[in-house]
């Protein structure tokens, strides 16, 4: 330091070892949280709090030439939609980074209730949805988990119903409504498509990744249909794919049904845009005095008894299910931004 104030070299040795030459930090650590979950307001901050670090570290990484390392040594729980959220966000990055080098911990091994032996159901679940796969890991070989292994897992920046035709095959013979379930799933499809990375909406954020993706599975005996996107966002496009009068005239309906509801729903945020989004078919049709088919986001649940539909969008959570002959609606604003949007619809079905 010395030489360096007198206008030489820094000097990077020790006293030991003068001649010594410093090194760059050759590798970036992230550490994921014990649960990567969105569905839990407190562990959606931790975990969208830790996918905001990815990103950091990610473009640290990039700019010194230092391996990322991802470590899941904590980590015993990966949820449906934070799974594809994780997924969809490292396919971003990567395209973004495509000489960026990355490494992963494994997760640890555990046991469940009824398990004799410690198994490692994150690992295969990361094996399963392709995410050592989009790291040019792998393929590792993982103990076979039949709720993991009919899991399907798909990708698109096309309206095209292939890919939701090939994951409803899924459903199989669980009594699903396939035709509301298929018209449900091309509303959000084509709403991505369509709208989520549309060059109308102004934003700083990057988009080298302009796609969907699609998950269908079964976990803990509900079949899980969810659709992602990681484009403006819910909140974002709707003051550009609307007319100021329909949104006008949704949010005065919503602001009155929201009176009595103080402590369950928004008044405000993106929760508040999310569910707006919700009404816009409706509201136009009372206005203009003309349906619109079926191709609602809300028809598979309003079709199944015990079905669920839940929005993350940028900072919203938007809930709507079915309660006796009633349907409930919630929602809330998170922490932190997802950075896009997860359509997901559950039914309950009973086990095998």
């Amino acid at each position: 330091m010395r030489s360096q104030r007198g206008g030489g070299k820094k000097f990077s040795g020790t006293r030991k070892y003068p001649d010594k030459k410093s090194r760059l930090k050759s590798e970036l650590k992230v550490i994921a949280p014990q649960q990567i979950d969105l569905y839990k307001p407190k562990v959606h901050t931790k975990t969208m709090a830790f996918m905001i670090n990815l990103e950091k570290k990610a473009v640290e990484a990039n700019a010194s030439g230092a391996t990322l390392r991802i470590c899941f040594r904590n980590t015993s729980l990966i949820t449906a939609a934070a799974g594809i959220v994780l997924l969809s966000t490292t396919e971003v990055l990567l395209r973004r980074f495509p000489t960026l080098k990355v490494k992963i911990t494994r997760p640890p091994n555990t046991r469940s209730k009824n398990e004799t032996e410690r198994t490692n159901v994150v690992h295969a679940v990361l094996e399963r949805i392709g995410f050592y796969r989009i790291l040019r890991l792998g393929p590792f070989k993982t103990k076979s988990f039949p709720h993991v292994d009919n899991w399907y897992i798909g990708s698109s920046d096309q309206v095209e119903g292939e890919s939701l035709s090939d994951a409803i095959k899924i459903t199989g013979d669980l009594g699903v409504k396939t035709k509301e379930l298929y018209r449900s799933g091309i509303e959000a499809i084509s709403n991505a498509v369509e709208h989520a990375y549309s060059n109308l909406i102004p934003t700083r954020k990057l988009f080298p990744v302009k796609k969907w993706w699609i998950f269908v599975g079964i976990i803990n005996s509900q079949l899980i249909i969810l659709v992602c996107d990681r484009g403006h966002g819910i909140p974002n496009t709707l003051p550009y794919t609307q007319s100021e009068s329909l949104l006008k005239q949704i949010t005065q309906t919503l602001k009155n049904f929201y009176k009595d509801k103080k402590n369950q729903s928004p008044v405000s945020g993106d929760a508040f845009q999310i569910h707006a989004s919700t009404l816009v078919k409706e509201t136009r049709t009372k206005m203009t005095h003309r349906g619109k088919g079926g191709q609602d986001i809300k028809s598979f649940v309003t079709a199944h008894d015990g079905a669920q539909l839940i929005i993350f969008s940028n900072k919203g959570t938007y809930q709507y299910k079915g309660k006796g002959s009633k349907y409930v609606e919630l929602g809330y604003n998170n922490h932190h931004s997802i950075g896009g949007t997860v359509i997901q619809w559950s039914i309950p079905i009973k086990p095998e």
